[in-house]
């Protein structure tokens, strides 16, 4: 969180949620036997975000893929113009994931596709045969060897570096100027998803004390409040659908 804090110049910030504040909406942190997921954006009062322990901390891109859902940004690959850039196995997808791998009517905001992205799935996600892709880059165009090479090791290298420099642009985008955002949202988008923290209100989150206890390095992690920059007074609403 203070990463994601930090990178987009404050734009975004967390604050540790109790009874007092006087705020219904915020994220609950659910350490029980539940996997790792998020709705995508606000849903309004009390919201689920998943991190069962301890197989959702054993990499930190996971839980900040999470908290990035929770913010209202889809998996990468979902992306509108994703057919231009990657392909789908469809075959090669595990019996009741085929929908994390959906195509949304999305914005980008300016922000070019991006590979490197921690929205980006691994390139064996979801495989029935982990041997074999599930999406693969169409990038570099061509059958030649060096093209053949290529392609393969940007598939191989899909989401695995943390939070990306394209990362950061869309957030800031998408939570940050207001003139900006007037002249890049659509109707339809409009109705996606709805962001947490308009204006300069922080992003909630709650966890029950006596499971934060277990968790004595979280427990700081995510009692850390930064204050919101004056910068990031747009406002843009847009709604939420499963992960």
């Amino acid at each position: 969180m203070k990463e994601i804090e930090i990178r987009t110049s404050k734009c975004v910030n967390f604050q540790f949620w109790n009874n007092d504040i006087g705020q219904p909406d915020h994220i609950n942190i659910n350490w029980e036997k539940a996997g790792c997921s998020s709705p995508v954006g606000r849903r309004g009062g009390r919201q689920l975000l998943n991190l069962e322990a301890p197989q959702c901390f054993l990499d930190r891109n996971i839980i900040v893929r999470q908290l990035l859902h929770a913010m209202g940004f889809y998996p990468e690959q979902g992306r509108s113009d994703r057919d231009e850039y990657v392909e789908i196995n469809w075959w090669n997808i595990q019996d009741g994931q085929v929908f994390n791998f959906e195509k949304y009517d999305t914005v980008d905001y300016g922000v070019p596709y991006d590979y490197t992205s921690i929205m980006h799935f691994k390139c064996d996600a979801f495989a029935i045969d982990p041997s074999q892709y599930t999406v693969h880059s169409k990038k570099p165009e061509g059958n030649d060897a060096y093209a053949q090479s290529e392609r393969k090791r940007i598939t191989e290298s899909f989401g695995l570096g943390g939070l990306s420099d394209g990362d950061i642009l869309q957030i800031r985008r998408f939570y940050g100027r207001t003139q900006f955002l007037e002249t890049q949202n659509t109707p339809r988008t409009l109705k996606e998803r709805t962001r947490f923290c308009p204006g300069a209100e922080a992003i909630f989150l709650e966890g029950r004390s006596n499971t934060l206890k277990l968790q004595p390095s979280f427990n700081k992690f995510f009692r850390q409040i930064i204050l919101t920059s004056a910068i990031c007074t747009g406002i843009h609403f847009a709604q939420t659908s499963p992960v």
